[in-house]
């Protein structure tokens, strides 16, 4: 039986051999949240995160 592929991921994330982005790559306020929405992502944005209070 071969092991599971996903067994070693957190090794290969902590030594740096595979490259890892987080899947957030900004938050924005409640206000902005209809411009994200309706513009295309900019330049290396993964997701945008809406956090209500957020400037």
């Amino acid at each position: 039986m071969n092991p599971s592929p996903t067994a070693a991921s957190p090794d290969l994330v902590a030594c740096d051999r595979i490259m890892f982005e987080p899947p957030i790559s900004s938050r924005i306020g409640l206000k902005e949240a209809p411009e994200a929405i309706t513009n295309p992502a900019r330049r290396g944005e993964i997701r945008a995160l809406v956090v209500p209070g957020e400037k």
